[in-house]
């Protein structure tokens, strides 16, 4: 027994043993290891090893910052990681955000994705330091109203977090927003309370850093007394913690701020040791911006003391500076300096050289102010905000969306209990009323009911007069309103050729057109609200209705000079009279339109032709400029577009009135005077049709019976129904059921119930 359990114990030991092996083999020790899983998962999709990669990469970060093989990796693997870990997405961000430390719009771009993550996560201390980068990022830019708003962001972490130390460096940076804005006062006042946070934390090495801020703004409120103490605390914070080295750039804020209080205390000696020493901590740290602040604030000194001569050697010095390392914005306040000193040295072709390259230098700086980095990062920022708020109104919609669906839930079950406790009283009500009510309460009921029904036909009657005095109304808009406006616009044609400045009467003009036009569509839209099912197909004769709307428009045609032409042949088609008018006129009124915006005469032409397969194109031409190139991209797109100005429904509501025709519409610019070409597609009407086609019906073929089905079971003059049922047969672009339909349409138009039952048997030997 004894030799069994240690066998087993071997084989435990064993396995477990060459798993823990196996798990080491797999964890990456080195970056070219880390590649490997990163280069696997790349190609397979393989997440089994990512993890540990990228912990691997995040540690070994700065040993990385120039591999740019490896940056375009990670970048790869950044895009495909909606298969990854949130938590490996937010190390993968700021991998990649290193990469990016020297290109600020790279590097905000990051920051700010890493920001969302980080409180979508609830990660506060990320979110605080990420928020707290951004709004630095801002204050660089001089952009301090976006910092400051990021600085809050920040704040409300820092709260959540209870992190004392974030707290404190978000009020240095608000008092530093305050120190460059000049508000010295609240400047003072964000610098006391970041040392309050800052004593919290101990973090000696820290507090230096702020001290140095507050004896630089009691330099500014003229205090030296309060500045030179706070600059020993500043040394002696900085000696504490020097080892540390945190605050790189102490020696050159502390040699400014002691030259600002050797200025105000009129040690001007001491003071350009300070200001001299100063410019080479900077120059040393490679703070060129620190450089370029130290230098001018020598140059005011020397401007002061009107030492001229020694301002304009500063200032070319600091020119040459300047254009090394391309700092152009400081530049224009060099020139202002040299422009003074000539000025003062009477030397006026210098000054009038060094006003210029000022002039000419800020008018440059403020167009590049639109393609500046606070504009990108400013729009890049406005952009993640509007995302923020169409996230939260979406999350906002889909929880009014649930409780609106829970709140009709209980209603729902209210009122069935409601209805089921209502039906059950009526019920115990009806049998405690038979078995109690005598037949003279129930003859009662009965009077009282008949009564209720007069009531109920009376107001039926009064609804069918409304009706009525309504269909009048149409009838005088359409008779006693159109046609005298019609007449009064022929008469001003005839007014307008008798006087002699016939163009006064040009508004007068358009106000009657438009308003004809207005109650033809007004007319054709109310009828179609009123009854739904007024599409009413039937013989129409195509030249016909073509000629009415030539004399429709012929005075305004004629007053416009414009030369019509009417090549349309004898032609008719089964289609809605309605529809059709509408149809013709708009496009009419639209190339009237078209060829009024040409200073030249126009030439409009309206032909119709057959096309061989049974349906004839009605084609519109004219001679203006033609459609833009996005109104035939956008054509097919169903959106009526109604003009403003009266002047028709649009071309997208003409191609609506014809898909509800099953008509076919298109335009082009293939005019062969020029300009537009509209082309409608009608079916071909040949007397007798509907008679004449069953026979050629001997290959036709459906997918289904259902509608065929339904066909049969409907009575003749259900005409409705029986279009519906039309409308649901999946024809194909067969031409042999297209006009086996047609003929249905024409039969039941007719009344022919003979020849609709023989063409429904005939369709029903094809099924």
């Amino acid at each position: 027994m004894r030799f069994v359990r240690a066998i087993l114990l071997s084989l435990i030991f064993s396995f477990v043993g060459s798993m823990s092996a196996w798990c080491h083999e797999n964890q990456p020790n080195s970056i070219p290891h880390a590649k490997q899983h990163l280069q696997h998962f790349v190609l397979t999709g393989d997440t089994a090893h990512v993890a540990h990669a990228v912990a691997f990469l995040k540690i070994k970060n700065k040993e990385i910052r120039n591999d740019s093989e490896l940056q375009k990796l990670i970048e790869r693997v950044l895009a495909a990681s909606h298969k990854i870990d949130p938590l490996v997405h937010k190390q993968l961000l700021e991998i990649v955000r290193e990469f990016y430390h020297e290109d600020r719009i790279k590097f905000f771009e990051y920051t700010l994705q890493l920001h969302n993550e980080s409180l979508e996560v609830g990660d506060s201390e990320t979110a605080m330091w990420t928020a707290i980068k951004i709004g630095n990022i801002f204050f660089a830019e001089q952009g301090y109203p976006q910092a400051r708003k990021y600085y809050k962001i920040a704040e409300q972490q820092a709260i959540i977090g209870n992190d004392i130390y974030g707290r404190s460096v978000i009020y240095m940076n608000y008092g530093m927003i305050f120190e460059k804005q000049k508000r010295f006062q609240q400047a003072l006042a964000m610098y006391k309370i970041s040392m309050n946070y800052r004593l919290l934390s101990d973090r000696f090495i820290a507090n230096s850093a702020t001290y140095i801020k507050l004896a630089n703004v009691y330099t500014f409120l003229n205090q030296p007394d309060s500045s030179a103490y706070y600059i020993r605390r500043a040394e002696e914070s900085f000696r504490k913690g020097e080892s540390l080295n945190l605050v790189f750039d102490f020696p050159f804020s502390l040699s400014f701020t002691k030259s600002k209080l050797c200025f105000l205390l009129k040690q001007d000696e001491l003071a350009f040791q300070h200001l001299h020493r100063a410019k080479l901590h900077a120059l040393k740290l490679k703070l060129f911006p620190d450089y370029a602040e130290a230098s001018l604030a020598e140059i005011e000194v020397l401007e002061q003391q009107e030492h001229y001569t020694e301002v304009i050697a500063k200032a070319n010095d600091l020119l040459r500076f300047l254009k090394t390392h391309e700092m152009t914005s400081a530049m224009s306040t060099v020139y202002l300096f040299l422009h003074r000193a000539y000025t003062k040295l009477d030397d006026s072709a210098r000054a009038v050289e060094a006003a210029e390259q000022f002039i000419q230098l800020d008018d440059s700086l403020k167009k590049s102010e639109k393609n500046s980095k606070l504009a990108i990062i400013n729009s890049m920022s406005m952009v993640n905000e509007s995302a923020k708020q169409l996230d939260k109104a979406k999350r906002n919609l889909k929880i009014i969306a649930i409780n609106n669906e829970n709140r009709l839930k209980q209603r729902n079950y209210a009122v069935a209990f409601s209805l089921l406790s209502l039906f059950s009283l009526i019920v115990l009500a009806g049998l405690f009323v038979y078995a109690r009510k005598s037949r003279a309460e129930l003859v009662f009921i009965h009077k009282q009911l008949v009564f209720q029904n007069r009531n109920l036909q009376q107001n039926s009657q009064e609804l069918n007069q409304s009706l009525l005095v309504k269909d009048r109304l149409l009838s005088i808009i359409a008779n006693d309103l159109r046609v005298p406006f019609s007449k009064l616009l022929a008469l001003l044609m005839q007014l307008k050729k008798g006087i002699d400045h016939p163009t006064l009467l040009n508004p007068m003009e358009k106000t009657l057109t438009e308003s004809i036009l207005l109650f033809e569509d007004l007319l054709s839209w109310s009828q179609t609200d009123k009854n739904q099912n007024l599409f009413s197909p039937k013989k129409v004769s195509i030249d016909e209705n073509i000629n009415k709307i030539i004399l429709f428009y012929l005075p305004e045609i004629q007053s416009r000079g414009i030369q019509i032409i009417n090549r349309s042949s004898v032609v008719s088609t089964f289609a809605d009279q309605n529809i059709l008018q509408t149809l013709l006129r708009n496009l009419l009124s639209n190339a009237i339109t078209s060829l009024s915006k040409t200073s030249k005469k126009g030439i409009i032409e309206i032909k119709t032709r057959l096309t061989g397969t049974g349906y004839v194109e009605i084609i519109f031409s004219d001679s203006g400029a033609g459609f833009p190139t996005e109104i035939i991209d956008d054509f097919e797109k169903e959106v009526v577009e109604i003009n403003h100005s009266g002047k028709g429904m649009g071309l997208a509501l003409c191609n609506s009135l014809a898909k509800m025709s099953n008509w076919k519409m298109q335009i082009d610019n293939e005019s062969n005077f020029g300009g537009a070409r509209i082309i409608v597609t009608v079916p071909y009407f040949i007397e007798s049709e509907y008679v004449e086609t069953v026979a050629g019906f001997g290959q036709l073929k459906l997918e289904s019976s259902e509608s065929l089905e339904e066909l049969k079971h409907l009575k003749f003059y259900q005409v409705t129904e029986i279009r519906n049922a039309l409308k649901k047969i999946n024809h194909q672009n067969d031409p042999l059921i297209i006009e086996w339909m047609r003929a249905v349409e024409a039969a039941i138009h007719l009344g022919d119930k003979i020849n609709y039952e023989r063409l429904l048997l005939k369709m029903e030997k094809h099924v």
